[in-house]
């Protein structure tokens, strides 16, 4: 496998394709780095419906149920 963008293999691919050597789009580095913390709380405040219902609240709790378990 190459990083450079040449094509290439990579082993958990069902075929060929390009890694790219940098972002595929100028709004990909408009997204700001997070750590995994905080990503985890982005993406919980913006899964389900608005407003969320009793099956958005189960997933939801069950996913921070286990973020949280030591």
């Amino acid at each position: 496998m190459n990083l450079d963008g040449a094509a290439t293999t990579p082993a958990w691919c069902q075929g060929t394709g390009t890694v790219l050597s940098g972002p595929w789009s100028a709004e990909t580095g408009a997204a700001p780095a997070l750590d995994a913390a905080s990503a985890a709380r982005v993406a919980m405040s913006r899964a389900g419906a608005l407003p969320r219902d009793a099956v958005d609240a189960l997933v939801i709790g069950q996913v921070l149920a286990v973020l949280v378990s030591p």
